[in-house]
């Protein structure tokens, strides 16, 4: 996308885009207006009764569309010439004029001036850059000379030949004129020099003096001339003042989109910035969210670490209390007392009777009926809990041959005569 550009602006002063000459045909009515319109860089030419050379040579230069820099005629014979710019270069077309003092030229930076095409001057416009002259009034040549010699910064604005004694030119430093008439030259004493920029008079007397954004002319001029002079003026104040308009508009515009500009950026970077720390909140939340779900799981870890170590620890205690049960009945019988026999054929009248030698309030009691003293062991555990009738019954069923102490498979089971040991006598 192309940046804007700010619309160009028109200069304020338009006197310096108008050259007139007056008196530059057979009769004295003859004039030639040049206007340059500043906003539409475009030159216009009027003119009438003008030489006819002239008038076919501005033709040919309008409808080539060359660009014409000066214009100067004589109001005594058919002397003109043209400046302007032609294949990119300066160049001038003239008829009448001294050709001799027209050689070796550089139109492009020059300003000429020819009266009756012997009488001439040309300076260039660049300090310092020279200048050439026939026939001039010694009036004339003397201020000029002297002006050239005062210095390098000498640049010619504005060179005019009047009626063979008539003159004015303007310096950077000054006007000087001589012989314009007593109304003319009171109007160019009483008027500030600086904004002057065209002095035309004619063979009959009249004149019109162009300065900054005005004119002033004597009585007698032409009316069309007056008329479209102040068209001229009007017209460019108008475009001046609306160009100055769109300037400013488009600065403000300028300024108020680079503040719309300024102030979205501002806010994309706040919004980014509070993105960002939003973010980042999120992401310390995240972190902490994890850390916490982590402490959770350890804790809950830890929580079924301690409950399996209360059903441990309740475990062990169940079997510390069957143990000191068992150890408890171990001691209640006393075991290095106890008299194992591996013989099962033994009669039932020995086992009667040493059923009942043993029977004793010391021997524990079955553990299936409670009422009779055991007498049998149980295989592999050699638990010794239960009595031979319960022996019968309880191991009968092959789903109960479990030991009642330890729930341990039993495999066999062995009779057990346990002597009772009688109380020491006292000595």
């Amino acid at each position: 996308m192309h940046a804007q550009q700010a619309p160009k602006p028109i200069p304020k002063i338009c006197g310096d885009g108008i050259r007139i000459i007056l008196g530059c045909g057979p009769t004295t009515d003859s004039y030639l207006l040049m206007l340059y319109d500043h906003s539409t860089e475009v030159q216009h030419f009027e003119w009438k009764g003008i030489w006819p050379s002239l008038a076919k040579q501005l033709n040919n230069c309008i409808s080539k569309g060359r660009k014409v820099t000066h214009v100067t005629a004589s109001s005594q014979v058919a002397a003109w010439l043209v400046a302007g710019v032609k294949n990119g270069k300066g160049h001038a077309w003239s008829e009448g004029c001294n050709s001799d003092a027209l050689k070796n030229i550089d139109y492009t930076n020059s300003i000429i001036s020819v009266d009756d095409g012997l009488s001439f001057i040309r300076a260039s416009n660049l300090s310092r850059g020279g200048y050439s002259y026939v026939g001039l009034p010694p009036s004339l040549k003397d201020s000029f000379v002297a002006e050239y010699e005062k210095g390098a910064k000498f640049i010619i604005i504005n060179i005019g030949l009047y009626g063979g004694k008539g003159y004015f030119f303007k310096t950077q430093s000054g006007a000087f004129w001589c012989n314009l008439g007593e109304h003319c030259m009171k109007s160019l004493k009483d008027g500030s020099v600086c904004s002057i920029h065209e002095v035309a008079v004619n063979t009959d007397g009249t004149w019109i003096i162009i300065r900054n954004n005005s004119f002033e002319s004597s009585v007698g001029i032409d009316k069309q001339i007056t008329e479209r002079l102040s068209t001229y003026f009007r017209t460019h104040h108008s475009n001046w003042q609306r160009r100055e308009r769109e300037i400013s508009e488009f600065h403000t515009r300028m300024r108020r989109e680079t503040e719309a500009k300024v102030k979205a950026e501002a806010e994309a970077k706040a919004k980014f910035e509070a993105e960002e720390r939003v973010k980042k909140q999120h992401e310390e939340l995240a972190k902490l969210y994890e850390a916490q779900r982590k402490f959770d799981e350890e804790e809950r870890l830890m929580n079924d670490k301690k409950r399996k170590a209360v059903v441990l620890l309740s475990e062990m205690k169940e079997l510390e209390q069957q143990l000191e049960q068992k150890k408890l009945i171990i001691r209640q019988l006393g075991i290095p007392n106890l008299i194992y026999s591996s013989s099962s054929s033994s009669s039932s009248s020995s086992s009667s009777s040493s059923s009942s030698s043993l029977a004793s309030p010391s021997i524990p009691m079955c553990t299936i009926c409670h009422d009779a003293p055991i007498d049998t062991m149980v295989t592999p555990c050699n638990h010794i809990c239960l009595c031979a009738p319960c022996c019968a019954s309880y191991l009968t069923n092959s789903s109960r041959r479990i030991c009642p102490v330890c729930r341990s498979a039993v495999t066999s089971t062995t009779k057990v005569y346990i002597a009772a040991i009688s109380a020491p006598s006292a000595k």
